[in-house]
């Protein structure tokens, strides 16, 4: 374990949370990180998003940003 080896362990700043499945908003998971959906829609326009239904999968990272998923295949 880190204990072990005496190595310095950093916490996530965040634990990797769904904000967004299959086009829609998972409010719930937003208020558990004092979020608001206005933040959530400013940051997938920051990604060129305008819709969340757009949106296959958005979650925050353990370091606060957010990966979205647009679930479009590359053909």
């Amino acid at each position: 374990t880190k204990q072990d080896v005496k190595a310095a362990g950093k916490a996530p700043k965040y634990l990797p949370s769904e904000f967004v499945s299959d086009g829609k908003i998972i409010s719930k998971n937003l208020t558990e990180f004092n979020l608001t959906e206005d933040w959530l829609m400013s940051e997938l326009r920051k990604k060129g998003v305008e819709s969340v239904d757009q949106v296959f999968m958005a979650q925050i990272q353990t370091d606060g940003s957010l990966f979205i998923d647009l679930g479009q295949e590359d053909n």
